[in-house]
């Protein structure tokens, strides 16, 4: 009887030790064992996780680049609108209705944009 629970003990030992090596990679390093099982599973860029996972200042917004481009073209745009405006109804009255319809799209657009770039922002997960 005691040869069997020796043995049972000794079992037991076993299997906590060998759940405690299968575990020690996610114990000893989390984050890079999180990161690692996303981009496993979800195929998205290394860039797009350690910024939303990590979110601190030296990893950089993955879509900065394209979030500036868009507010300067959402600027240009506006200028143009500005520019059309001043220049164009003196000379076709008919046009200030479809410019100002145009304007109000754009503001619109622009409230939407601002939106868009706090919902990127890592922040808003944490």
């Amino acid at each position: 009887m005691s040869l069997l629970v020796l043995v049972l003990s000794w079992g037991s030992l076993g299997l906590e030790a060998a759940t405690a090596v299968g575990l020690s990679d996610f114990c000893s390093n989390p984050d890079a064992y999180v990161l690692n099982l996303t981009q496993e599973e979800t195929g998205l860029s290394s860039d797009v996780l350690n910024y939303y996972f990590l979110c601190n200042q030296e990893v950089s917004n993955p879509f900065q680049q394209r979030l500036t481009l868009s507010q300067r073209a959402l600027a240009s745009i506006h200028s143009q609108l500005q520019g059309l405006e001043r220049e164009a109804v003196p000379q076709f009255p008919a046009a200030q209705k479809p410019l100002i319809s145009l304007e109000e799209t754009l503001n619109a657009t622009e409230g939407r944009f601002h939106q868009l770039v706090a919902l990127l922002h890592c922040r808003s997960l944490h």
